[in-house]
């Protein structure tokens, strides 16, 4: 519909609709946030107290509520913790409709979390309202900063069938159509004045009549029915107990008008049955559609993007740990016998979900919320990586084990406590879309020096193996005659050494010459390997025992006349090599052996430094990658199109007067873009696993911001910054790891990376989305209350692409970016860091007012050493198979090191494979009511497509499902093992495949 005739239309309901009596319906809410400028306990101690209020008030009152409490289930979960003698009461209130609840868990940020968490979020939401038995079917999210484009597909896909919210429009009316990327479309309710725009209702008759009057003149306007909604809530407030009478008088006044209590979901139904939606169900109502980021009537808060970046990296690995591991060796171990770990996994997701809320995840809460948070997330990620590898460790059980390649045991060795350690098995698990070659790190336990380890894949080929430091310590130095031994066999017997577990123990056996008239006699080397306990656990007493018996058989015989025993430390020590050709959503099998020689790779693996002057370049059959011996930029050369990038890398800091909701530059800024002294570079060269480059720099910054806040101070501080960059072969990716120790306040820091591409728009990964987004920031925002920025959120990557060429920049955990305009063509800023010390202040020229209590937050500084990751990913072609490579900088390459498996899977294998490559599968897990997997993807393109998923297993049956994992649509099979399915544009599709 184009303007004029959307006028037209919008004038002529106007007329029908106001025939009728103005319905103002009053919602009695409160807003929870859980933590913000008070911690976690202090608000549940005030949230006791409320929810204690309103069951007083609907026990004592017939005419009180219905109450709404915000939309998110948590609140009882915090509630019940101290109260559980009155879930009964919350039930029946529920169950009656008394009281919402639902449909979220908590009430996310959504641009900060995955797609994936915002569905794990609906579910549980829905898990909780079913405990209680009713759950609100409005999508309420009141207050986070924007929404992302596909909310309205995720909602509907959860049974939703409506959202309301006040951020992220600007002039739209009350009532609209919300679309998806996928043109499904939400009755929306957009609160123009906000989900607190009758918190403060007067308590006498008049005032209140008075009041309710200014809010009909406000909301009439913008109203396309007769129907205007008045929040009589805020921020943590306690429930009301006189509005029923307020009501009742006020409609005696009010004759144009009638007043009543209801609830988000009447007030919905109201709406729908006015526009007569239910029959018609393509009335012409203005249409908004995707990501919704207006700042023209309420703060958008930008820079929460990039506040406390520490906490975006945490939660960044917690859902890579749980979707990309977790979950799908879950389901694969479960398919394989393993223990039935969902609750195991739903309570990964509690602990990560409770850093979700916006006050939490975007970092703008008081330092004390902040600390708290790390140890959800260390709880979350715990619980993932247990359930992680013991997945992969029952999956490597029931590979085939690979035939050694070689006998290279040592015939001198006359015992060994674990011979069976001769041979290892190496199962490289594959969390993204294959076959991929890659970099992969496994841990071994250390060595004794005259031993190494050798990898072979499952032919026999031997596989270079760049080996960490491996080679154990020597702690104790023996040489012990007969009674000697048998005092140290009594010390093992009762459970160790030295105060540690034995770990391992070979006995080596060499002949001494026989004298004349006497028999051969032999000297003994026994060498143990002994670890702390919490690192190994228990000792395995019974080999340990057998091994005792063997010795004394030994001794006994008489034929050793001297013993040298020596004690080694053990610990868990790395090695890496390139996997090849690993499959997607699989894994590949090598055998690692332990042989008495030196290492393969010894001379290799060492470290070739080169002096700042000489070498200054790395390249793999990709890229070359030189440093600019000046200023340590980067240049890199892409060998297989000719293509040319310089000056990437480079560091960028500019001062920041804002506070932790927005980035605002001082009035006199100072910009820092060049180091202080010349780069030292040095290139390794890392054997078989490539070549890192490592530059360190220094840069000289403001100390922070001068006292009038308007410019940086005189005084400066040298900043150490080391780049380190990697070169793979057979990866077509250069993966960068930036170090900064952080000693200055009030800045901000960023890496650039010029391209020469001319483009109008980026291309960043959202949550099931790849967003395009213009290049240059709206300019006409006089009358916006918060100026835009033009910085912006991505998931996994951001790129550029002028024709068949572009360039992606991977990340992990930095969701900010911003794509700027120059000369030569479009630079990708890079966020890194961002330094403030305010939760909120009033001084700002991007934004007027305070968007939270004034309160100093030095924790936000983040001074300290900080580590960024990211990644440069040159492309031509479909942007497909560099998104891929992005997904695979994410979810690296898992190895787990055991004895070798006997059961019946093949040495390599692909789980899950999906055509086309426009697909991108986001979930693979185990379904939520324990039958069969939950395969979910995404169609990243605006063309349909017919979606061919093939497994490594036989299909008995298999089911197109929504979010919540419900109202199955049976689908057929191919050859018991393939599954077609037809894929709109942008659409998301979960799979329910029940295993035969």
């Amino acid at each position: 519909m184009d303007v004029l005739g959307e006028r037209c239309w919008f004038a002529t309901s106007r007329m029908k609709n106001l025939v009728a009596q103005i319905d103002v319906v009053i919602v009695p809410h409160t807003h929870w946030d859980r933590e913000w400028y008070h911690p976690f306990q202090v608000f549940r101690y005030r949230l006791v107290a409320l929810i204690d209020r309103v069951l007083d008030l609907l026990a004592a009152d017939p005419d009180f509520g219905p109450f709404t409490l915000d939309g998110q289930t948590i609140v009882l979960d915090d509630y019940l913790a101290l109260r559980p003698q009155r879930e009964a009461e919350l039930r029946q209130h529920v169950q009656a409709g008394r009281l919402l609840i639902g449909p979220w868990y908590v009430l996310p940020d959504e641009f900060l979390v995955s797609g994936e968490s915002t569905v794990r979020n609906l579910m549980l939401g829905y898990r909780i309202c079913q405990r209680f038995g009713n759950r609100m079917t409005v999508g309420y999210v009141p207050d986070p900063f924007g929404h992302i484009s596909q909310l309205p597909q995720i909602l509907a896909q959860c049974g939703i069938d409506a959202a309301a919210f006040r951020r992220g429009l600007s002039d739209e009316p009350t009532e609209l159509w919300w679309g998806a990327p996928d043109d499904t479309r939400l009755l929306t309710i957009y609160l123009r004045d906000g989900y607190d725009n009758a918190a403060h209702l007067p308590g006498d008759r008049d005032g209140f009549v008075n009041a309710i009057r200014g809010h009909i003149a406000s909301l009439l306007p913008h109203s396309l029915t007769p129907h205007l909604l008045l929040m009589n809530g805020g921020d943590h407030m306690p429930p009301r107990s006189d509005l029923a009478g307020l009501i009742r008088a006020a409609n005696e006044q009010l004759s144009d008008s009638r007043i009543r209590v209801g609830t988000l979901s009447q007030f919905v139904a109201s709406v729908r049955q006015s526009l007569n939606l239910d029959a018609s169900p393509q009335v012409p109502l203005p249409v908004v559609r995707g990501e919704l980021r207006s700042p023209k009537r309420h703060y958008l808060l930008p820079g929460v993007l990039s506040t406390r970046m520490w906490i975006k990296q945490h939660n960044n690995a917690g859902e890579i740990e749980l979707v990309s591991y977790a979950e799908p060796l879950a389901a694969i171990s479960r398919l394989l016998g393993g223990r039935d770990v969902r609750e195991e996994l739903w309570q990964a997701w509690r602990y990560l979900m409770e850093n979700h809320p916006h006050d939490s995840i975007c970092g703008c809460s008081v330092d004390q919320v902040h600390e708290e948070m790390k140890t959800r997330f260390a709880w979350s990620a715990q619980i993932a990586e247990a359930v992680a590898t013991e997945g992969l460790t029952i999956l490597a059980r029931h590979v085939t084990g690979l035939v050694s390649a070689r006998d290279e045991r040592d015939p001198a060795t006359a015992l060994r406590l674990f011979p069976q350690r001769q041979g290892l098995a190496v199962t490289v698990f594959n969390p993204t879309h294959g076959p991929r070659t890659d970099h992969v790190t496994l841990q071994v336990p250390e060595l004794l020096p005259h031993q190494t380890y050798c990898l072979f894949d499952e032919a026999g080929q031997a596989v270079p193996l760049a080996p960490g430091d491996w080679q154990a310590r020597r702690i104790a130095n023996w040489t012990l005659n007969a009674q000697g031994m048998l005092d140290l066999m009594d010390q093992i017997k009762r459970g160790g050494l030295l105060s540690r577990a034995l770990r391992d123990a070979a006995l080596r056996l060499k002949e001494r010459p026989a004298r004349s008239g006497q028999a051969s006699s032999f000297e003994a080397e026994l060498d143990l390997t002994l670890a702390e306990m919490a690192q190994v656990g228990e000792p395995d007493m019974a080999a340990a025992f057998q091994f005792i018996a063997d010795l004394r058989r030994r001794l006994d015989e008489g034929h050793i006349t001297h013993w040298r025993v020596r004690a080694w430390s053990s610990a868990q020590a790395s090695a890496s090599f390139m996997a090849h050709a690993v499959p997607g959503f699989g894994y590949r099998v090598y055998r690692l052996e332990i042989v008495d020689r030196p290492p393969l790779e010894r001379s290799q693996a060492a470290p070739r430094r080169s002096p700042p002057t000489g070498d200054r370049a790395i390249e793999n059959e990709f890229f070359r990658v030189e440093v600019n011996s000046r200023d340590g930029t980067l240049t890199l050369h892409d060998q297989r199109t000719g293509l040319r990038f310089t000056g990437l890398n480079r560091l960028v800091d500019n001062g920041d007067c804002g506070d932790e909701y927005n980035h605002c530059p001082p009035a006199h800024d100072r910009v820092i873009d060049r180091p202080v002294s010349v780069p030292h570079i040095a290139v390794r060269d890392e054997g078989s696993t490539g070549q890192l480059l490592e530059v360190t720099l220094h840069y000289r910054l403001p100390h922070r911001l001068a006292d009038n806040r308007r410019q940086r101070a005189t005084r400066t501080l040298t900043i150490p910054v080391v780049c380190r960059v990697w070169l793979r072969p057979g990866v077509p990716r250069v993966d960068i790891e930036t170090t900064v120790d952080n000693r200055a306040e009030d800045h901000r820091l960023r890496a650039m990376f010029p391209t020469p591409f001319h483009v109008e728009q980026a291309l960043a990964e959202g949550q099931f989305d790849i967003i395009a987004r213009p290049v240059a920031a709206p300019l006409d925002t006089a009358d916006y209350v918060e100026q835009p920025v033009a910085t912006a959120p991505q998931c996994a990557f951001v790129a550029v692409q002028a024709g068949e060429h572009g360039l992606v920049l991977a990340n992990q955990g930095l969701p900010e970016y911003e794509a700027i305009r120059t000369q030569a063509g479009t630079t990708i800023a890079l966020t890194l860091l961002r330094s403030v010390g305010w939760l909120s202040r009033d001084d700002l020229s991007c934004r007027p007012g305070y968007a939270g209590p004034g309160l100093p937050t030095p924790g936000a500084q983040c001074l300290g050493v900080q580590r960024f990751a990211y990644a440069l990913i040159p492309f031509s072609g479909p942007l497909s198979a560099a998104a891929q490579l992005a997904h695979a900088f994410q979810a690296p390459l898992r190895a787990v090191v055991t004895q070798p498996g006997n059961g019946r899977l093949p040495a390599q294998l692909s789980f899950i494979q999906l055509e086309p490559g426009d697909l991108v599968i986001s979930a693979i897990k185990p379904a939520d009511d324990g039958d069969g997997w939950i395969v979910r993807f995404w169609n990243t393109t605006d063309r349909p497509a017919m979606a061919q998923l093939t497994t490594g297993f036989d299909i008995a049956r298999a089911e197109q499902v929504d979010l919540l994992e419900d109202r199955p649509q049976p689908l057929s099979l191919r050859e018991h093992r393939t599954v077609e399915v037809l894929v709109r544009g942008k659409q998301i599709v979960s799979l329910r495949l029940r295993i035969a």
